[in-house]
């Protein structure tokens, strides 16, 4: 995206460098204002540039609702699309999971011991319960 913003401000500057220069050459030559251009002179009129400013405005008011709502669109579209897809998953899943009697099985696993640093963190856990409920217990704050 931000490549052509640069293209496009990069062509607006050299297009606007070339009329500038068109202008400058018209005003060094001496032509006034007062004369009338043939139609070989210029091809377009050029309005005002607070004209112009306007129009663009106007324009880039429109495509920006214009994308605001199509965004909006667009995401309301795939949200719903993918709830439905998702719901129906859960019911296929739900299926296949009835069908196989996988909810029915018992799998009996080993129980493993605990890691030696997680049962020293559990000890000190505990003995600071106790601590905090003798310091309660003391200065009577139950």
């Amino acid at each position: 995206m931000s490549i052509f913003l640069i293209l496009f401000f990069t062509a607006l500057v050299g297009i606007s460098l070339i009329l500038s220069r068109k202008l400058f050459l018209l005003k060094k030559a001496g032509m006034n204002d007062e004369r009338e251009f043939g139609d070989d002179d210029f091809a377009f009129v050029v309005p005002d540039l607070e004209e112009i400013g306007g129009i663009a405005g106007k324009g880039l008011k429109k495509v920006g609702y214009i994308m605001f709502v199509s965004g909006l669109r667009i995401y309301m579209l795939s949200s719903n699309f993918l709830k439905n897809k998702y719901k129906d998953l859960k019911v296929k899943i739900r299926d296949i999971k009835s069908k196989n009697n996988i909810g029915t099985r018992i799998v009996k696993r080993k129980k493993q011991e605990a890691n030696k640093f997680l049962k020293v963190i559990g000890e000190y856990k505990t003995k600071i319960k106790r601590i905090k409920q003798k310091i309660k217990e003391e200065e009577g704050l139950n």
